[in-house]
């Protein structure tokens, strides 16, 4: 009975979209009983759902992960089984309330540890004797509940006792793992293995500032920490669920990245800090806390950078089929429902990036999906006008130029972000970007996208784009600086920009590559 109940939930038809809202709406769920069980009214911040969705999100795939392990099932048939079982989160709180006799005051936390020590105790006394704060009666039936429910499933997939055995303790030992995460980011901050309750006191609730990212309440700067590390795991466990789903795919995916492409973003984000160092003064953070902070921010660029290369190959079909017939869609080696899937999930992981970072991070975040959506998207779909398409490039480079310069300036402000360079950004790569359709001269006419190359031919599409490449470089050092070195380097690039364009085979990873390295030598030069 229990075998055909699983069965028909795995081969139950769901998609992407629909698990997500699930458990999206199970987690809302629980966040509201845990509100009320606890009767905290600032139990909440701002920071306090990204923390909740990621660590949530961070146990899901972490059980998903461990059912594949040892079942080795397909991981989407296991995904839905875990959706289903993720249920039993909602019983924490309600336990909780039962055993307080419905007066609540009952807070689930992390466990508090003094030491490695007490770590180690702790995990052999089930989390140790305090029931009314941290590892709640609740939190505990709940484990209790997630080992029972894995073994079962380990053992109706694999009838092994040793294998069932061993599952439940790998999930208990998770699930320990995360109860004790606070006191792991101590020893990474401290870089020590020994640690007191006053040292997580210090690291994680003391109010502080990070770069220019404020946080004065001890509960906001709490979530924000944890979700930083919780963030890493969710975006790393993505990428393994992805790579057991199909290990074609997933190199299928990062060979569609096309990381010259991509470069240039990613160093716009770190020109934009180094601008905000240099203009500012605001000392870099070189600890642990930091670093995480910088991966983060890296990750909302790279994630958008994944959202349209996927958003653009749905709805560049046509061309793919004539200009790039490698493409994993057009060689069907993705189907549509995974590619929306994939741009689907980039995009909200960047997204959630960005509201823990804060609301100007957000703000930012939403401001580049919604440009990438409407480059490629019907029915606007900026991508088909000439130099329309290659602004809409230039203002997401320079937006991540801003991101980068907030994280340096003071209340993460752009009010003293040059507007020198502003007009620089916009008009260098909105000029030499267009080298992006040599490729798909072929392909454009039979979508109806007008390019330079579509317009005047590539021979002559080639020449004037050529000399805007020749034109730019001078241009836009001439507008941030009047020494005559750096106009003179620019014309040396500016000529080999030219060359490489008019060349018999425009090479375009080369040219974004000369792109990246001009704008940083520039920017570094001025400042």
């Amino acid at each position: 009975m229990l075998t055909k109940i699983i069965n028909s939930i795995e081969n139950y038809n769901l998609s992407l979209k629909t698990w997500l809202l699930s458990l999206s709406s199970i987690i809302i769920l629980r966040i509201g009983l845990e509100s009320f069980s606890s009767q905290q009214g600032n139990l909440f911040t701002f920071n306090t759902f990204p923390h909740f969705f990621f660590f949530f999100a961070a146990a899901v795939l972490s059980l998903i992960l461990i059912m594949h392990f040892f079942t080795k099932e397909k991981v989407m048939a296991i995904s839905k089984v875990a959706l289903c079982g993720w249920f039993i989160s909602l019983l924490s709180p309600v336990v909780d309330l039962f055993f307080s006799k419905g007066k609540g005051n009952v807070v689930i936390a992390y466990l508090l540890v003094d030491g490695p020590q007490d770590i180690i105790k702790k995990y052999f006394s089930f989390f140790g004797d305090n029931f009314e704060f941290g590892i709640t009666y609740g939190i505990r039936v709940q484990t209790v509940l997630a080992c029972v429910l894995v073994a079962t499933y380990v053992y109706l997939k694999t009838k092994k006792p040793l294998k069932t055995v061993l599952s439940a303790v790998v999930v208990y030992t998770t699930i320990y793992i995360f109860a004790v995460l606070p006191a792991l980011l101590t020893m990474a901050q401290k870089m020590s293995l020994s640690f007191n309750k006053a040292d997580m006191i210090d690291v994680l609730l003391l109010p502080q500032k990070m770069f220019e990212i404020k946080h004065i309440n001890p509960n906001s700067l709490f979530d924000f920490k944890l979700t930083l590390i919780l963030s890493i795991v969710v975006v790393i466990e993505v990428l393994i669920w992805f790579y057991v789903y199909s290990q074609d795919k997933f190199w299928a995916l990062i060979k569609n990245t096309r990381p010259l492409r991509f470069v240039l973003s990613g160093v716009s984000l770190f020109m934009g800090m180094y601008i905000g160092l240099r203009i500012t003064g605001t000392p870099f953070e070189n600890n642990f806390y930091g670093y995480l902070i910088i991966l983060n921010l890296f990750l909302i660029p790279f994630l958008l950078w994944l959202f349209s290369v996927f958003q653009n190959d749905l709805y560049d079909l046509k061309i793919d089929k004539v200009s790039n017939p490698n493409r994993p869609l057009v060689a069907k080696v993705f189907s549509t429902s995974e590619v929306k899937n994939i741009a689907l999930a980039c995009c909200l992981l960047a997204i959630g990036l960005g509201f823990n970072l804060g609301l100007r991070f957000l703000t930012l975040t939403l401001i580049l999906a919604g440009l990438t959506y409407l480059y490629s998207t019907p029915p606007i779909r900026l991508r088909r006008f000439p130099f329309v398409s290659s602004f809409v490039i230039a203002l997401s480079i320079l937006l991540t130029l801003f991101m980068g310069f907030m994280l340096m300036a003071k209340n993460q402000s752009l009010e003293v972000f040059p507007h020198s360079i502003i007009l620089a950004t916009l008009i260098l790569f909105t000029l030499v970007v267009n080298v992006k359709d040599v490729k798909d001269v072929k392909g454009d006419p039979q979508d109806k996208v007008k390019t330079l190359f579509t317009i005047l031919g590539t021979r002559k599409g080639k020449l004037i784009l050529g000399l805007l490449n020749l034109i730019s470089f001078p241009t836009v050092t001439a507008l941030l600086s009047q020494n005559k070195v750096l106009l003179f380097i620019s014309l040396g690039f500016g000529a080999l920009a030219f060359l490489l364009t008019y060349d018999k085979k425009t090479r375009e990873g080369y040219l974004f590559g000369l792109y990246t390295v001009f704008f940083v030598l520039l920017l570094v030069f001025v400042y």
